[in-house]
């Protein structure tokens, strides 16, 4: 062989070298670092959701009294499907009660569209909806403030105060507020198999 020959079969020794060491960097770049990282995700998740299961065991008080849990949690919520009222009228009516027993003035009472909730009772058939309502108040403080004590107190699995606003009442001699509550009721409502 010839001088040339030989640096001819080194050069391309080396170039195939250079291209297996391209290859395996590149797999090794492009496939490997990003499967050891999702795999490393995956183990990291397994060990949350292994610690959530622990939690849980915990608070129920270990693995034979989850049933136990479970049927109290069932039975609760029997006692609040017993609550939900499963007309809106209805609802509304509680609002505007409680406002009058304290003595307030109702000035409005604005519901806005229902909507899912994500509660649903596979027993009973129905879903539980929210209905965004807006309701407007004329008093003194002490009165609003009474009112919405008694509406969480009273309805308190049933009804979600979001907001409060409050502004002054220029039109009487005596200070009076203006309240808009707005606020979730939570209502029955069929389930409607077109949702």
């Amino acid at each position: 062989m010839t001088e040339a020959k030989v640096k001819n079969a080194y050069t391309m020794t080396y170039a195939g070298a250079g291209a297996a060491l391209s290859a395996v960097f590149v797999l090794i770049l492009f496939v490997l670092v990003p499967q050891w990282n999702r795999l490393e995700t995956q183990n990291s998740m397994v060990s949350l959701l292994k610690e959530h299961i622990r939690q849980v065991q915990n608070i129920a008080g270990g693995d034979d009294n989850l049933g136990n849990a479970l049927d109290f949690y069932r039975r609760r919520l029997k006692s609040i499907d017993l609550k939900l009222p499963d007309a809106e009228g209805h609802s509304l009516r509680m609002l505007s009660g409680e406002a009058k027993k304290i003595g307030l003035e109702v000035i409005s009472i604005k519901p806005s569209k229902m909507t899912k909730s994500g509660v649903e009772s596979s027993a009973g058939g129905y879903v539980v909806k929210a209905l965004p309502v807006t309701v407007r108040l004329k008093g003194d403080y002490i009165k609003i403030g009474e009112y919405l004590k008694r509406v969480r107190t009273s309805y308190y699995s049933l009804i979600i105060i979001r907001d409060i606003v409050f502004n002054l009442a220029n039109d009487d001699a005596e200070p009076s507020l203006d309240a808009y509550v707005n606020a979730e009721i939570y209502i029955k409502a069929m389930v409607d198999k077109k949702e």
